[in-house]
């Protein structure tokens, strides 16, 4: 039997296969997501059952929308009754796992000899057999990888990164994926259609949802911040260091009105406390903060 949680999980996968998936579709899901860590871990534990389980095919054949969406909705419930105890949190080596991070907690984690990654808050990793490739569903991960370590694979979506030694910091986030070369060098992969990039340290790779690649030179001590309980924002849209806030905080920030989130924030920013960060900002913007179960930004004149 599997819990009434990882079925509506299963449902909400489910409909976001659906050809006529739709934004308020998108939007109820990603509303339900938000409710609590523990939906988060449900659905990447779901995608996972749905991409290693052979009980659902990827693009079933001679069949209607209508019929695809309930095979698939029947097959996953199914799929993840037969796989959700391979797919547990503490796997016998042979078997493949999801990690996943709630609010405010980071994990270290040995993936085999000399591979350790970094899980940083809200994130969610799933670990291939063997320990040969991980799948980073969400968040934010640190990979410290050995001299002479066997080839590492990392799969975010659609991209590959191949390397073989190193350090990296990897993001997958819902309108970005990046990743940074903080010593050595890794090959990235974004399809066959596309050409394949060498990165070197010193280097970030940013792909769009379009899998269009940036490549930049950033600061090093800006990306591994969060390290040390820290952000680091340079002249960046108060909407985007609101969303990095949250992920290190139960009490979420909302903000009122559209401009709002078009100020400009730069600086280094202690996370965890959104209360205290609210009070910052009311000396360094032109904001107002309404704390209570959540906390209202809105813009002062």
């Amino acid at each position: 039997m599997i819990s009434v949680l990882h079925e509506t999980a299963a449902r909400w996968v489910a409909r976001l296969q659906a050809d006529d998936c739709s934004v308020q579709d998108r939007t109820a899901c990603q509303a339900w997501l938000d409710e609590h860590p523990s939906h988060k871990q449900a659905f990447y534990l779901v995608q996972a059952v749905w991409k290693h389980s052979s009980v659902v095919p990827a693009s079933p054949v001679m069949a209607s929308p209508i019929a695809h969406r309930r095979m698939t909705r029947r097959g996953l419930v199914a799929g993840l009754a037969a796989g959700i105890g391979v797919l547990a949190l503490a796997p016998r080596k042979t078997e493949a796992s999801v990690v996943s991070t709630s609010i405010g907690q980071k994990i270290n984690l040995s993936v085999r000899k000399g591979v350790d990654l970094l899980i940083d808050s809200d994130s969610s990793v799933g670990l291939a057999p063997r320990n040969t490739c991980i799948d980073l569903y969400y968040g934010q991960i640190e990979i410290k990888m050995a001299q002479q370590a066997a080839a590492f694979a990392t799969e975010m979506g659609t991209c590959h990164l191949l390397s073989q030694e190193g350090h990296f910091n990897v993001r997958h986030m819902e309108d970005s994926r990046t990743i940074t070369v903080l010593d050595g060098v890794a090959t990235l992969h974004t399809g066959p259609q596309h050409p394949a990039y060498r990165l070197a340290a010193g280097q970030r790779a940013t792909i769009t949802p379009g899998d269009a690649v940036v490549i930049d030179t950033p600061r090093l001590d800006d990306i591994m911040a969060w390290r040390t309980g820290r952000l680091s924002f340079r002249d960046t849209p108060l909407s985007t260091v609101v969303a990095e806030m949250n992920r290190y905080s139960t009490q979420k920030i909302i903000l009122n009105g559209n401009s709002t989130g078009d100020l400009r924030v730069s600086g280094y920013y202690h996370f965890g406390n959104n209360e205290n960060f609210s009070r910052v900002l009311e000396k360094i913007l032109p904001v107002h903060a309404v704390i209570g179960p959540s906390i209202t930004i809105m813009k002062v004149s």
